[in-house]
């Protein structure tokens, strides 16, 4: 367990680090141009890879598992797929200017070392951090009841009370949570000696570990300090302030909201944070937070945790919000995650929304294992029915640009914007249809409908079976990841008599947009660079493209301006 893990993390540089100690000695005793500098430099590499792949890689992995699962994948590749890149390139340049030196084998072995023993510091603190965060691992996985409690060890107790009295708000709600599930004697008692502690955020760290743990009184002198904490000056008084409010009741909570709205970001999110269900005096407060990326994912969690309070601003924010979307409507609809029937009436008016973007996170978020109920799965048919027509004129546009002496290498910006909005469109398919029939009946079909894998054709053959022959055709002719495009029109619904006859026209069309079909402010720009470089951007075109006031569009209008000047 814990005793390999610390083996595996710090074996490489330990070794490493006495082999490169070990390189030096011999290069002042015996030379550099010696057979035992040569054994000694060869015994350090085979170590490095003997170690890196018995001990360091599968304990550097298996240490990724104690992030939270939001976060685990992203850090993983960011190191994987840029750190280790760009170190061996840092590597690489601090060799070539090593090698350039006139003493450049003692210089390279004097730099080893130095990183080695960097190395060896490094492993130590990654696995004095795995302790604390395997804990916290373990305790946001549902393995124990709610009521039940662990036999905890003096060690536990310690770890807990460093914890808790972090600065850190995250270290400190751990710390709060573990004394929820463990109670030391001693660490009671200590807790009692730090609740009379002179210092404000040690008394108030003090009495919310005593009050998590169902001290009444503490809780009711917390309650106070927490009141009395809300002017300080020092931010980080108003941050365990709200740090403690997880542990008072809706009352005491209510009473320090201005903590909601502290100007410090830390201390709004923690106060977000402990927002609990009820507490409709939150509502507000998060909804603003949302317009701030440092306190979105703690407002989202807080909102979500408000269940139907939000419906009255969910259904104003939808119905004013226009293409696109701003990022906090977004924000809202993804915080709107728990399933109720005013939720789902509320977010099915809006499954057409002018913002394909929007309305496909709509879909998301009705998605269930049941089949949506009527009036919702009625919507959700007009826009299968909005999406295939969509999908015929993405398609046309881009079987007319591509055609041979129509292409230009000016319109690849826009095919690449063209054949992004197809892959929209099969998303919102994808997600309506599961939304409307149940993601336990159509889920794993569509899933592999368009994997491009061997299975497909039976996922085909199963969706003419679950839908009936029009839905079955139109799903089939979007989704289906290896039907070229002409078959794909065919299927689809005709195009327009009077839509666009060649490329030109539909670059024009894609300017102009003059019946609201495209709605993207995107595909506008790239049409606006494309009918430059044709000669086709007209008046007409480019005033409809100036009135919807996008800053991207009047970007693209006013470099095509410029050109024309």
């Amino acid at each position: 367990g814990c005793a390999g893990r610390r083996l595996g993390i710090a074996a490489n540089p330990v070794v490493l680090t006495l082999l490169a100690f070990g390189m030096i000695a011999t290069d002042v005793l015996a030379g550099g141009g010696s057979l035992a500098l040569l054994v000694v430099v060869s015994a350090a590499r085979i170590a490095d890879i003997a170690l890196t792949d018995g001990t360091t890689r599968t304990s550097i992995n298996a240490t990724y598992q104690v992030l939270p699962e939001r976060e685990r994948l992203p850090i993983q590749a960011a190191v994987e797929g840029i750190g280790v890149p760009v170190a061996i390139g840092i590597s690489g340049v601090l060799i070539l200017v090593l090698n350039a030196l006139p003493f450049a084998l003692a210089a390279t072995i004097g730099v080893t070392a130095i990183l080695c023993v960097v190395w060896t510091w490094s492993s130590i603190l990654l696995y004095r951090e795995y302790g604390p965060a395997l804990v916290a691992a373990l305790r946001s996985r549902p393995l124990l009841s709610p009521t039940s409690a662990l036999d905890a060890t003096p060690a536990d107790g310690a770890i807990a009370r460093r914890l808790l009295v972090s600065p850190d708000a995250r270290a400190a709600r751990l710390g709060l949570d573990l004394l929820t599930t463990i109670s030391p004697p001693a660490l009671a008692t200590e807790l009692q000696g730090l609740s009379e502690d002179q210092r404000p955020d040690v008394r108030m760290s003090a009495l919310t570990g005593l009050a998590a743990a169902g001290d009444s009184a503490a809780r009711a002198r917390l309650a106070s300090e927490v009141r009395a904490a809300l002017g300080a000056e020092d931010a980080a008084v108003r941050l365990r302030a709200a740090i403690a409010l997880e542990a008072l009741d809706a009352a005491d909570r209510e009473a320090a909201a201005s903590l909601l709205s502290d100007p410090d970001p830390a201390v709004r999110s923690a106060a977000l944070d402990a927002v609990h269900e009820g507490d409709g005096f939150a509502l507000e407060p998060a909804l603003a937070a949302l317009d701030s990326a440092r306190t979105a994912e703690a407002a989202a969690g807080a909102i979500g945790r408000l269940g139907d309070a939000i419906l009255p601003a969910l259904a104003h924010a939808l119905d004013v919000a226009g293409s696109p979307a701003p990022p906090a409507v977004l924000r809202l609809v993804r915080a709107a995650a728990t399933h109720s029937v005013g939720r789902d009436e509320i977010l099915a008016r809006h499954v057409g929304h002018r913002d394909r973007e929007l309305g496909l996170l709509v879909m998301e978020r009705l998605t269930a294992r049941e089949p949506a109920a009527p009036d919702v799965a009625r919507e959700l048919d007009a826009a299968l029915a909005d999406d295939a027509g969509h999908a015929t004129r993405v398609l046309a546009a881009l079987a007319a640009l591509g055609q041979s002496g129509a292409q230009l290498q000016s319109d690849a910006p826009l095919r690449r914007a063209l054949e992004d909005e197809l892959d929209l469109v099969r998303r919102r398919v994808r997600a309506g249809r599961v939304a409307r029939h149940g993601a336990a009946r159509l889920g794993s079909v569509l899933v592999e409908l368009g994997s491009g894998r061997s299975s497909g054709a039976l996922a085909g053959e199963a969706l003419e079976v679950l839908l009936d022959p029009a839905e079955a055709k139109v799903v089939g002719a979007i989704l289906l990841a290896d039907l070229p495009g002409p078959e794909r029109l065919r299927r689809l619904p005709d195009i327009p008599t009077d839509g666009p006859a060649d490329a030109a026209g539909w670059v024009r069309d894609l300017v102009a947009d003059a019946g609201g079909d495209w709605r993207s402010p995107w595909l506008r720009a790239c049409a606006i660079h494309a009918a430059k470089a044709r000669g086709v951007l007209d008046l007409a075109g480019a005033a409809s493209a100036r009135a919807l006031g996008d800053p991207i569009v009047d970007e693209a209008l006013g470099e095509a301006d410029g050109g024309r000047g």
